[in-house]
């Protein structure tokens, strides 16, 4: 699996300051999408990393096995509304 290289995400805070501190930050709207798409990647490198780390050995469910298991649990669903 080949590791993707992202740009660095160049940021143009304006900050706002109250009693001479710096109190809030503005990005713009494109800046702030960057910045929580990436810490959503984050999140989700983290909860893989658990994952893997709490990984008992035990067997694992095939592709096929959980494409039928789903689709028979959300049958019924389907059902009722009418599918």
């Amino acid at each position: 699996m080949g590791k993707s290289r992202r740009t660095p995400i160049r940021l143009h805070p304006e900050f706002l300051c109250k009693n001479g501190k710096k109190e809030l930050v503005v990005l713009s709207y494109d800046e702030f999408l960057a910045v929580e798409e990436r810490l959503q990647d984050a999140d989700d490198l983290m909860t893989l990393r658990q994952a893997a780390a709490s990984d008992d050995g035990g067997a694992g469910v095939s592709l096929p096995e959980m494409k039928r298991r789903l689709a028979a649990r959300s049958a019924p669903e389907r059902k009722h509304r009418g599918w």
